[in-house]
């Protein structure tokens, strides 16, 4: 009787850790690119202030978080493979807050067996005066 329980007891065990196994390739294959990275920018009239390049994993939006704004600095979610841009987003102001930059960096990458890059680029289109615009970004929502 004992030997049973010390069987069932081991088949259990290993049932449970062949379960575990089996959920890990899911949680990585659904993990994506939301660490925020800060930015910051002096941007006279007609400047333009581009972030580093950050891998884009999904097809969710692109994330700022604006902590301080001098003026309204617009803002564009871009694509870049193999040293190319090849899409740009749509432009928006930016306010103080958090907010969700729409783009299509994931869904238009030309290739997908390539990681593709997302990068932000801030402009300032205020003839009146210097922006400077700060806070923190990332290429994937959560």
């Amino acid at each position: 009787m004992h030997t049973s329980m010390t069987l069932k007891k081991v088949f259990g065990l290993v049932l449970g850790c062949l379960f575990v196994a089996s959920l890990v390739p899911s949680v990585i294959a659904f993990a994506n690119n939301h660490a925020d990275t800060p930015y910051r920018f002096q941007l006279s009239y007609g400047a333009c202030g581009d972030t580093e390049n950050r891998a884009k994993y999904d097809d969710s939006s692109t994330y700022i978080k604006c902590t301080s704004n001098t003026g309204v600095a617009i803002v564009q979610s871009n694509g870049r493979q193999m040293g190319s841009v090849y899409t740009w987003g749509p432009k928006y102001p930016v306010g103080i807050g958090a907010q969700y930059i729409y783009n299509y960096v994931w869904e238009e990458r030309p290739r997908t067996d390539v990681t593709a890059y997302c990068f932000l680029r801030f402009t300032n289109q205020d003839v009146q005066r210097t922006i400077t615009t700060e806070g923190l970004w990332s290429p994937d929502s959560v």
